[in-house]
């Protein structure tokens, strides 16, 4: 393979990783990138819809839960319709040379690390004018979310397909990422390509933007915004090296972070992405009413989450607020009972107003209905309390025999290892 070929192969799989929440910027193509209102895909990012009607509301049910049942790299290729990805890319030539580099690289493979301790949830069907999708979250193990609002068409076969996905984080459609990719490699071999309107100082700048996204990828935070320092202002302005230097900013001092949070917000008021980057930037700040104002911002932007309430749980019991975080986390949990965060979350506040009773009667629950097997609580410094109790003493009385090998994860333990974005 040609330099050009691997230089932005491996740039489109950097972008592929930010678009699951590792890390994560966007571009914005004059005109689209709307703030969506209830629905991610914003209306007009993108290029032309799929000919024909969309597949029924049923048909397009049972294909997300098929997509959200069996999420992994292999499946995120059955699922894509990569013929549809590229006309969407538009106004490339040559871009069938692409198909292999992008299914390779293009193609979300962090999601098979996610799984064994994150999740892909379908939250609902939608229609957006003529466009049908299906919003899915995404939790990562180590407590970060997004989520992909996936335009569903129907392949010639007859078969429903994902022709786009729109990235809460980045910002983006994934038509978009991709035509930034062709451009690159285009104009790096030399090729005449045809851009869109605004597109011309982005191209010239493209190896500067792919270096700045590498340095904070790579932890070189200072030569990010050096990089950045560098650009055009044109460019500086563009969503996605704006919340790059956002990103940049949140590892260098708490000087330059309010800034870079302040000029993003100035130029685009209204774009959920900063809901997702600020978030996250004030659970570790511990910036809690901030964080709290973040969620209410982000449920408007999706049109509701029960997440959401899980995730308001746990940045009020941060605060020492158990009442109101037993409250969230009842609440997630009686709209969707598979969150555990939220039972965590039930089991600390319990812990926290040294309810033992009902510590116990929580730690039975999720060793019996969700099959979690519980390590040794006296190595953890938050059950202290709890295991001088005679509830405890009641609770290991009560428990069936255990494979004294088996472990409970980690992150997941009060006291233990706490998600990245909320920090104990």
């Amino acid at each position: 393979m040609c330099r050009g070929h691997r230089l932005s192969a491996a740039w489109l799989m950097v972008v592929s990783a930010w678009v699951f929440g590792l890390a994560g910027c966007s571009q914005k193509q004059p005109g689209t990138n709307v703030a969506p209102q209830g629905a991610l895909a914003p209306a007009g990012s993108v290029p032309e819809d799929e000919p024909g009607e969309p597949p029924s509301q049923a048909e397009c049910e049972a294909f997300a839960r098929s997509v959200e049942k069996s999420m992994g790299a292999a499946a995120w290729d059955a699922a894509f319709d990569w013929d549809a990805l590229f006309r969407r890319a538009g106004g490339i030539e040559g871009a069938a040379r692409w198909h292999p580099a992008l299914q390779r690289f293009g193609k979300p493979e962090v999601i098979d690390l996610m799984m064994p301790g994150g999740s892909y949830r379908l939250l609902r069907i939608h229609d957006q004018g003529n466009r049908r999708l299906a919003l899915f979250r995404v939790l990562l193990p180590k407590g970060r979310v997004n989520y992909h609002d996936a335009v569903l068409v129907r392949r010639p076969d007859g078969n429903v397909a994902i022709a786009d996905v729109y990235f809460f984080l980045p910002g983006e459609m994934a038509s978009q990422t991709v035509r930034r990719a062709l451009l690159e490699s285009e104009q790096s071999q030399g090729r005449t390509v045809r851009l869109r309107a605004g597109e011309g100082d982005l191209a010239k700048s493209a190896r500067l933007i792919s270096k700045m996204s590498s340095s904070v990828r790579e932890g070189r935070p200072k030569e990010a915004l050096e990089i950045y320092a560098r650009l055009p202002l044109s460019v500086q302005q563009d969503k996605t090296v704006m919340l790059m230097r956002i990103m940049a900013a949140q590892q260098v001092d708490d000087q330059e972070l309010p800034a870079a949070i302040e000029a993003f917000g100035s130029r685009y008021p209204d774009d959920p992405s900063l809901g997702v980057v600020a978030l996250d930037v004030h659970l570790v700040k511990r910036q809690y009413a901030a964080a709290l104002k973040g969620i209410d911002r982000l449920e408007t932007a999706i049109g509701g989450d029960p997440y959401l309430d899980a995730l308001r749980a746990r940045v009020y019991e941060e605060t020492k607020d158990y009442a109101r975080s037993r409250a969230a986390a009842e609440k997630a949990l009686a709209a969707d009972p598979t969150l555990d965060d939220a039972r965590w979350s039930l089991v600390r506040a319990s812990l926290g107003e040294k309810q033992f009773g009902e510590t116990t009667r929580l730690l039975r629950q999720l060793e019996e209905n969700r099959r979690c097997i519980m390590g040794d609580l006296t190595r953890i410094p938050a059950y202290a309390e709890y295991v001088r109790s005679p509830e405890y003493r009641e609770w290991l009385r009560s428990r069936p025999p255990r494979d004294a090998k088996a472990k409970p994860p980690a992150e997941k333990q009060p006291g233990g290892k706490a998600p990245a974005s909320v920090k104990p």
